[in-house]
């Protein structure tokens, strides 16, 4: 058979340009590098928003609120309250409470505390903050007995706020270990309270009852609370306040019932006005100490 020379020669050049462009691709194969996409993880969660007392001042309102921020801030003074402004975080005011136990020269709250405790030593010092207007907003914190000795004690409140003011009442009562809480306990006066246990009587001191209370307004400007106890006959202050709640449409219960409980409240028991400093709020429970009736620095 004869061999065609350049059938042969044609064939080796087209094998030898397809293994050129067979190398050529692989070789390009080689040299191409995927793109390495890294999988965006999800946003963190954002963390609560801190707003100091100045901060919270200083928020952008519209004129409407801004009027109306005036305005309650006029009415309030008029009624005789001091507003503290607190750090808001996450739609919630920090409030820190100070219970300070003051020698005086007359028997006061913390003596009457105490004659209930000495009377039924199983029950327990309970303080809460509770909305006067029956909704469940309660905060509760159960007092060390050792506060007498001690002379103070102290808690942080994480208090829910609005731009709307909400009445507080803030008691403290005896209770029995199951209690939680202090408003649906009766207020005694604590001039009762120790004619009871002057005069020996056999159940002074056995049922749970409330021995101190305070009223504040709460919202995300501060709180608020009265400057002076109103203790005398035809006060005006229990009026006004009326007034007032009413004129600003606060939330409140039918025929301001509540009222008549802060009324009653304050006039019961020998409460100091509340201090209000730098976001803590200090309540002052009174005990008579005889080096207090002697004149000079006690």
């Amino acid at each position: 058979m004869k061999i065609n020379v350049k059938v042969i020669l044609v064939l080796v050049g087209v094998v030898f340009i397809g293994a050129l462009v067979l190398r050529k691709k692989r070789s390009s194969l080689e040299t191409f590098k995927p793109e390495n996409k890294v999988a965006e993880s999800a946003p963190a969660a954002p963390s609560p928003e801190i707003l100091t007392p100045e901060q919270v001042q200083a928020l952008p309102r519209s004129q409407g609120n801004i009027q109306t921020i005036v305005q309650r801030d006029k009415m309030e003074k008029a009624v005789g309250f001091k507003q503290m402004p607190l750090t808001v975080e996450g739609g919630e005011a920090k409030l820190k409470v100070v219970l300070s136990v003051k020698p005086v020269c007359h028997p006061g709250d913390a003596d009457a505390f105490i004659q209930d405790l000495k009377a039924e030593p199983s029950h327990k010092i309970l303080a809460s903050l509770e909305e006067l207007t029956g909704k469940e907003r309660k905060i509760s914190w159960e007092i060390p007995k050792t506060i007498f000795k001690d002379g103070k004690a102290e808690k942080v409140f994480q208090i829910p706020v609005g731009p709307d003011p909400v009445q507080y009442g803030f008691f403290i009562c005896t209770a029995k270990s199951r209690d939680t809480f202090c408003g649906d306990k009766p207020l005694k006066d604590v001039n009762e309270i120790f004619t009871e246990h002057m005069n020996k009587q056999p159940n002074a001191g056995k049922e749970p009852r409330n021995i101190f209370f305070q009223y504040f307004l709460v919202d995300d400007r501060g709180i608020s609370g009265l400057t002076h106890i109103p203790k005398g006959p035809g006060n005006p202050i229990f009026d006004n306040l009326k007034k007032y709640v009413q004129d600003s449409k606060i939330e409140s219960k039918p025929n301001h019932e509540e009222i008549e409980l802060v009324k009653k409240g304050l006039k019961a028991n020998s409460s100091l006005p509340a201090v209000f400093d730098n976001g803590t709020l200090t309540l002052v429970l009174p005990k008579f100490k005889e080096s207090a009736c002697l004149p000079g620095p006690n």
